[in-house]
């Protein structure tokens, strides 16, 4: 639809303005980046044409988790294109590379919001594998992560994509791995 109406603002123009109105933003970038075509692939393979991000722009948001099944779908020259795309387009990214523990910090209003994002699995297969560029959903790093971010912020966001598809309810693992976020200070 964004290359029909030749309109990468398309999907946000109904939601923008609410969006806007908070003070912070926060979305899961479920696509890498990448400056070579072609931006359309077959299957679950994901890659977004790069003048997208102006949509993400437009919509406001502040900050960005990388952390998902599809963070290496264009390999890590999708990750550092991405990571280097959204940092030019002053877009906070947190979730992959190489700064995983330490997250990411706004600060709107005199309020410092902490960020630290995990995924599963950093490849779309089902959670078999891992990989050091994305920030991994386990209970000591989260533990290490959260406990190590929370006194320098007024609120703690951990956000994991994890779960199985298609199901409505966590499984056992999942609700472990958000408690031990909780109870290492996450406030969300």
């Amino acid at each position: 639809k964004i290359i029909e109406a030749n309109d990468p603002v398309l999907p946000f123009v109904n939601v923008a303005d609410v969006i806007k109105d908070v003070d912070v933003s926060f979305a899961n970038l479920e696509s890498p980046f990448l400056d070579k075509p072609p931006y359309a692939q077959q299957g679950l393979v994901f890659k977004a044409d790069p003048k997208t991000v102006e949509g993400i722009k437009f919509a406001g948001f502040d900050i960005l988790s990388t952390a998902n099944n599809h963070g290496l779908d264009q390999g890590r020259a999708g990750i550092e294109f991405t990571l280097k795309h959204l940092a030019d387009h002053d877009l906070v990214a947190v979730g992959s590379g190489l700064d995983c523990p330490e997250g990411k910090i706004i600060e709107k209003n005199g309020i410092k919001f902490g960020f630290l994002a995990y995924s599963y699995t950093a490849y779309n297969d089902g959670g078999r594998r891992t990989d050091p560029l994305i920030c991994h959903w386990e209970e000591s790093q989260i533990q290490r992560d959260a406990t190590r971010l929370k006194p320098k912020v007024d609120f703690l966001i951990v956000s994991f994509q994890a779960g199985k598809e298609y199901k409505r309810l966590p499984d056992q693992e999942n609700i472990i791995l958000a408690r031990a976020a909780i109870d290492a200070g996450a406030d969300m």
